[in-house]
This record gives structure tokens, C-alpha cells and sequence, in this order.
């Protein structure tokens, strides 16, 4: 989970609540910037129904500076980049360039003199 961030909220990115359930519907009322509670939410409930709440510009749930199991969030997501691995005649590895699909990478051969040994994947949280 990343600080909440109106901006990127009203751009779309995934929103979830400091106890992990996710925002199901973010809306921010401009009209009522003056007003404590500009953002109304509705986030994944623990029963059937969605749970509806009320949020100040900074994404706390709470009037005070207490923190909320419902304060928001910036939902966390994982990019999946692909790397060629390689051996040298004494035994020594190195990596090639990172791809971003798995295709573009198997095919590519970064050093001709170098032994490819396999294509790995890995996840890096952005």
C-alpha cells in the first residue's frame, strides 16, 4: 500500500482500505471542498453489501488524527519483467537486459560468446 493520493485516485488507480479491503466506487465531491467529508466511498464489505463511508482530502476516514482501519490507501501493483541468464566459459553469470514480456526476452540474445542458461521472471511492486 502506497499514501493515498487524490490525483491518482481521480485517474483510476485501485484503492483499497488500511485493512486491505478494496474501494469498490470513489467519488469526490468538489462542491464540498469546504466541508470536512469530500470523498464518499464504497468499499468491500466482510458480509454481502458494500460498506458506504465518508473521507477527508487526505483519505482518513476519522475527524481527528487518529488512524482508521478505513483510512484509504493507494492500492500496491506488481509489474512481471523478464531477464535472460548467462554463463561465461569460466563459470562467471550475468544477466541481460530486462524485457517486459516474456517473448521479446527468450528470443533475444544479448552476448553471442555467452551460454544462455535460462529466461526468469520477476515482480517488482510499483
Amino acid at each position: 500500500m502506497k499514501p493515498f493520493d487524490l490525483e491518482k485516485a481521480l485517474a483510476g488507480h485501485p484503492l483499497v482500505t488500511r485493512d486491505g479491503r478494496k474501494v469498490l466506487d470513489f467519488h469526490y465531491f468538489k462542491v464540498m471542498t469546504k466541508y470536512i467529508f469530500p470523498i464518499y466511498a464504497a468499499i468491500e464489505s466482510i458480509g454481502n453489501d458494500p460498506y458506504f463511508s465518508q473521507f477527508r482530502i487526505d483519505g482518513s476516514a476519522l475527524r481527528n488524527e487518529e488512524e482508521s482501519s478505513l483510512d484509504l490507501f493507494l492500492d500496491s501493483t506488481k509489474k512481471t519483467y523478464w531477464v535472460n541468464v548467462y554463463e561465461s566459459e569460466i563459470k562467471t553469470i550475468f544477466i541481460g537486459k530486462v524485457f517486459d514480456n516474456e517473448k521479446e526476452c527468450s528470443e533475444s540474445s544479448w552476448a553471442h560468446d555467452l551460454k544462455k542458461i535460462k529466461t526468469i521472471s520477476f515482480e517488482i511492486e510499483e
